[in-house]
């Protein structure tokens, strides 16, 4: 019931800096082996985090810490999905948050565990889990992180962004494969857009490009970027699952499952925006990496911006760009 309370800004701020109710909630789920009183405690934390100034409290006081232990449910698909979710509201927007996931999960630099981080746990329940709604939660979250680490001011950063970027790809070599889920999935039209953009926003670092460079070979991500910039997108696959579209509001997105397709004039909303991150994601990969590509590689991504066709299949362009490195 108290949860239901938990609506407006000024209500959740007052339960967490009054009344220090994340504490016991946060508690509570260090001590409980309930799902169903871990599944309410995660709603209500997730509803206290709905204002800006309470994610860094929430944060502090080891949320992602005790969370990170459930993410581990992959067996209990409710628990891990509301764990997640949680997650990905936490750090939404809040970089403490977005650092104490990217923390080390041992201080000692001689353990394993210090190579090892949050994130990196909360990327093996996405390698593990079969459901697809915590895999697109998981996906979220790492688009989360680079919305929130390109729009922080740099001023802000403890340390540079060139190391926290240098960190985050460095220890997971896994990173985009959530972001190509997103593109990939037909389902949920405004998660694929969401995906696309931060696909962009990875493409802008020299460490993000570098990553980005690496999977390009992979065909659902070289084939979801030629269909998306020459205009065969996907967008109308979503019509086959009416029902299960996604909605999202101004501001921080959120996803119902349940709501209805998105309508036609929204749909070619949403395919001009995913050309236009695919095209920005492939001018910053050449101008990141076009020194290092091969002739080919960089001859077969120009072709695909200044709209030339070209001869060659998909799947012959890519033999070839991955023949030559």
């Amino acid at each position: 019931m108290l949860g239901n309370l938990a609506r407006s800004d000024e209500m959740c701020k007052s339960m967490v800096f009054r009344l220090q109710i994340h504490t016991i909630l946060i508690t509570a789920l260090k001590n409980s082996s309930d799902t169903q009183v871990i599944h309410s405690v995660l709603s209500f934390l997730r509803n206290l985090g709905l204002a800006a100034e309470t994610k860094q409290a929430i944060g502090e006081a080891d949320a992602i810490g005790t969370v990170a232990r459930l993410w581990s449910c992959d067996t209990l698909p409710q628990v891990a999905h509301a764990a997640a979710s949680f997650t990905r509201q936490i750090i939404n927007g809040s970089l403490p948050n977005v650092h104490r996931l990217l923390a080390p999960l041992s201080p000692d630099p001689d353990s394993p565990a210090h190579a090892r981080t949050y994130l990196s746990l909360l990327l093996s329940l996405f390698d593990k889990s079969d459901d697809v709604t915590i895999k697109m939660e998981v996906a979220r979250t790492v688009a989360a992180i680079l919305r929130c680490t390109h729009s922080a001011d740099r001023s802000s950063f403890g340390e540079s962004r060139d190391t926290i970027e240098q960190r985050l790809y460095s220890l997971h070599p896994d990173l985009g494969q959530p972001l190509i889920n997103m593109i990939t999935q037909t389902q949920w039209p405004i998660i694929r857009s969401e995906g696309w953009f931060a696909l962009a926003l990875m493409a802008r670092s020299k460490e993000g490009s570098t990553a980005l460079d690496s999977i390009l070979n992979r065909v659902e991500l070289f084939g979801a970027l030629e269909q998306t910039i020459r205009g065969q997108s996907s967008l109308a696959g979503a019509r086959s699952h009416v029902g299960n579209s996604a909605v999202v509001s101004e501001g921080m997105p959120s996803v119902n499952f349940t709501d209805p397709v998105p309508r036609l004039d929204q749909e070619e909303d949403m395919r001009l925006k995913d050309r236009e991150n695919a095209m920005v994601l492939v001018h910053e990969l050449i101008r990141n990496r076009g020194d290092s590509m091969s002739d080919i590689r960089r001859s077969v991504l120009e072709d695909l911006i200044q709209g030339r066709n070209s001869s060659l299949s998909t799947q012959e362009m890519m033999i070839r760009m991955t023949a030559a490195g």
